[in-house]
């Protein structure tokens, strides 16, 4: 039973932990992101980055942190994971995005237990 709780709460820390897109959390988030989206072959990140790159403000923000003269160095790397970064965190976000929803879909299985509106039942 004290496993059960633990789950439950585990899965809860990390739906709320990864599913905020108005206030991404900068700290766990970007750095899981980051790993995500730096591990991730080329033909899954292409797809992810077009579809994220569709939405107008996000657009907007990448364009001005390409100007930065920190990501401009990375932008003229050599190598093509480093120079690919910007899609591949964005790529990363859009995972940690999906992990978020499937913690809390086994967290709302887990703490319901297929009671529909236990309230009204």
């Amino acid at each position: 039973m004290l496993e059960l709780v633990k789950l439950k709460s585990a899965l809860f820390f990390i739906a709320v932990t990864f599913s905020n897109p108005f206030v991404p959390d900068f700290g766990t988030q970007f750095v899981l992101a980051l790993i995500i989206g730096l591990v991730l072959p080329c033909y899954i990140v292409k797809p992810l980055y077009d579809f994220i790159v569709s939405i107008p403000p996000v657009k907007d923000f990448e364009k001005k942190l390409a100007g930065h003269r920190h990501v401009r160095k990375l932008l003229k790397s050599k190598h093509s994971r480093l120079k690919y970064v910007i899609p591949r965190i964005l790529a990363g976000y859009i995972v940690t995005y999906i992990i978020a929803l499937l913690c809390g879909i086994l967290w709302l299985i887990l703490e319901f237990g297929g009671q529909v509106y236990p309230a009204i039942a």
